[in-house]
């Protein structure tokens, strides 16, 4: 099985990176400024940026063996071994921005520290880019409003369900 981000959330990363570009280049003009600041800046924005394209423009593989993320032709395999945490999240409870989604399932190397009340895009982003998995399901249309947004690594949840039954992993609910 293999899941996406729809194309907008890397259109997203490379508008960031364009603003910072344009910021960085007015402030060096300026003839007056001093360029430690704002250079120690565009790094912290620059590395977070990337992190979250990380995050959010990989391709995850799930099959028999393991999960794969691929990002720009790097790929890194996790065996079903390594994996500690495999789980199914409920995001009702969450702060912020989060329809259309209200369950997902979570798969990461490392045992996790994330608040219940953080999105798991955002854990992703800030602690384990590559080895944090995130899948989401999305809700009707009814319930969300009509609100569209692009697709972040979403799949059918009965289908989800039933091909990870058919390799054998067991999910906790949360």
């Amino acid at each position: 099985m293999e899941i996406k981000s729809s194309k907008e959330y890397s259109q997203i990363v490379f508008l960031m990176y364009g603003i910072i570009a344009i910021a960085f280049l007015l402030i060096a003009t300026d003839k007056n400024s001093n360029l430690i600041s704002p250079f120690i800046i565009c790094i912290i924005l620059i590395i977070l940026i990337t992190r979250y394209w990380v995050a959010v423009g990989r391709t995850v593989i799930i099959d028999s063996m393991g999960i794969s993320v691929e990002f720009l032709g790097v790929e890194k395999r996790y065996d079903w071994e390594e994996i500690k945490v495999r789980h199914i999240e409920n995001y009702k409870n969450s702060i912020g921005y989060r329809l259309p989604y209200l369950k997902g399932t979570v798969f990461c190397k490392y045992e996790l520290h994330k608040p219940r009340w953080m999105m798991s895009a955002t854990y992703g982003m800030l602690l384990h880019p590559f080895s944090f998995v995130f899948i989401h399901f999305p809700v009707e249309q009814t319930l969300s409003k009509g609100i569209r947004c692009p697709d972040l690594y979403v799949i059918d949840e009965d289908v989800f369900r039933e091909t990870i039954k058919g390799l054998g992993i067991e999910l906790i609910e949360q």
